[in-house]
């Protein structure tokens, strides 16, 4: 078998988890793509099958709940790389902005 061929007989699904870490707390993404913040980015295809490239978190939620996020995704363990589903939570930018700042120690706006 050709390494493409290999490569093809994977699910989305299951090539998008292998390139997770999974250990008792976080998930991490070990895939190479990153955005220039350091979340980790994923190509996709969507419904009208256009590639798209979205962040691994938002994709991890998708693949747990069925859903696309509506909003912004909270890292509830604060690690970027993180893309364990029940450390994932959809919430309003500003929600997740307060989050950050108590999370660091800062609870001024």
């Amino acid at each position: 078998m050709t390494r493409g061929s290999a490569r093809s007989s994977l699910t989305t699904e299951e090539r998008f988890w292998r390139k997770v870490q999974k250990t008792d707390g976080c998930w991490f993404w070990v895939g190479q793509d990153r955005t220039d913040k350091g979340y980790g980015r994923w190509n996709t295809t969507n419904f009208y099958g256009a590639k798209k490239q979205v962040r691994v978190h938002r994709y991890s939620y998708f693949l747990a709940y069925s859903k696309w996020p509506s909003q912004t995704i909270d890292h509830l363990c604060r690690e970027k790389l993180c893309v364990r589903p029940d450390h994932l939570e959809d919430v309003d930018i500003a929600e997740n902005l307060a989050r950050g700042r108590k999370a660091r120690g800062s609870a001024s706006a």
